[in-house]
């Protein structure tokens, strides 16, 4: 009669008279079978109460019985949400190491729990909040390996990589940023991690996996805006580990692309000139003249077929660029032929006359440096853009043609950090 009285008041919600009911029926009968149960009807009378602390105990109390199984089931969960509720009062009262310990041996005990997985995010969100985001991050991603596939495993990964970004973790980051491609099932989600994990890996100092990352994205996501990029950043990244970069320079420059991307095909073109043009540079007008000036030709006009395609891309940085290295190209071919070896048993008259032949071919040369450096001074007064490359060809015509060109005494406007199109 106890038991039944017990849970009348207990469901006309007079929980004090409830407890002292159920006190009563155990102090009076003890081995009775009600008072065995009646230890979860007490554990929810006083969660109702919020004396959460006593509830846990009640709780567990009521689990060491042998109860119905609906009855253990209710137990449990009374169990797990006190648990959860004490870290919750201690989080409101500020005290964060108190909350979380709470919220954490509620995961250690009951990781099945949907509970464990709020109770961890929040412990993990109460330490970044007290600005202990090492901490933190850990806390993300223990909950990421323990949960994969939930909401909250998804939204850890996401700030566990932007806390180490921030701390110049990149190696985590990156590990973060693919873990949360392999969970996400939204393509725009994923994509983002993805080219987030190149870049993290890139400045992790690891040239290869960054290479690798950019190379899965652009086949991934050939839609994305920043394919151009990711091929682009693919090159440089095999460039900077000794690889061969030609390849994905090509597909940045293969790649249809509008604005930014548009950018980055065109800074692609420019570098397969500057490789054709080391190339170049490095051919010595030695032995068999005629032999090696074809080649240093061919590689010359390789490079200038990619300047002017690079040119053709209106951003004011690299026009002028362009433009400043095809002018440098013909200055240097006009050295490398007067530095040329003279061909062996010359008598002095043919050596002169040879000198005036390679004089006569040399300095149209020159003629073409001075035409590509004008055109460069030209773009940049026309359009108001001023880079380096400007200042650079202004020093070239001001020492080869002084008579005719002097440097404004101000820039033309100042440099934008970001590519300015020449209008």
């Amino acid at each position: 009669m106890l038991l039944v009285q017990g849970d009348r008041l207990l469901a006309a919600g007079r929980l004090e008279e409830a407890l002292a009911a159920y006190e009563r029926l155990r102090r009076m009968r003890p081995q009775a079978s009600e008072a065995r149960r009646s230890w979860g009807r007490t554990a929810a009378a006083l969660f109702r109460l919020e004396r959460y602390a006593e509830a846990e105990g009640a709780a567990r109390r009521a689990l060491e019985e042998r109860l119905p199984p609906d009855e253990e089931r209710q137990a449990r969960e009374l169990l797990v949400f006190s648990v959860f509720k004490q870290g919750e009062a201690a989080e409101a009262a500020g005290a964060i190491d108190e909350a979380n310990r709470h919220f954490l041996r509620l995961v250690e005990e009951f990781p099945r729990a949907e509970a464990a997985r709020i109770a961890l995010y929040r412990a993990a969100e109460n330490l970044r909040a007290a600005g202990r985001e090492a901490e933190a991050a850990d806390l993300y991603e223990r909950l990421a390996a323990r949960y994969p596939g939930s909401d909250h495993a998804r939204a850890a990964l996401a700030l566990a990589s932007r806390i180490h970004e921030s701390g110049g973790d990149w190696a985590r980051a990156a590990q973060d940023r693919e873990a949360l491609v392999r969970e996400t099932t939204d393509p725009a989600e994923a994509a983002d991690a993805l080219f987030g994990a190149a870049v993290a890996w890139r400045n992790a100092g690891e040239p290869l996996r960054a290479a690798d990352r950019f190379r899965q994205f652009a086949e991934r996501f050939p839609e994305d805006p920043r394919v151009a990029e990711a091929w682009l950043a693919r090159a440089e990244s095999l460039e900077a580990a000794g690889r061969d970069p030609e390849p994905a320079y090509r597909a940045a420059w293969d790649t249809p692309a509008e604005g930014p991307g548009a950018y980055h095909r065109a800074k692609a073109a420019l570098a397969l000139a500057r490789r054709r043009l080391e190339r170049f540079r490095a051919v010595e007008l030695r032995g068999d003249l005629e032999a090696r000036l074809a080649e240093k030709e061919e590689l010359l006009e390789e490079a200038l077929a990619w300047l002017t395609r690079a040119a053709g891309v209106p951003f004011g940085d690299v026009v002028t660029e362009a433009l400043y290295r095809a002018g440098e190209a013909f200055e240097h071919m006009k050295e490398a032929l007067l530095a040329s070896e003279r061909p062996a048993g010359l008598t002095p008259e043919e050596l002169e006359e040879y000198n005036f032949l390679l004089e006569e071919r040399a300095f149209p040369l020159e003629e073409r440096a001075i035409g590509f450096y004008q055109k460069g001074v030209a773009v940049a007064q026309k359009t108001g853009v001023h880079t380096p490359w400007v200042d650079r060809m202004f020093a070239r015509l001001e020492a080869l043609v002084p008579w005719a060109y002097q440097r404004p005494e101000e820039p033309v406007a100042a440099a934008d950090p970001v590519p300015a199109p020449a209008r």
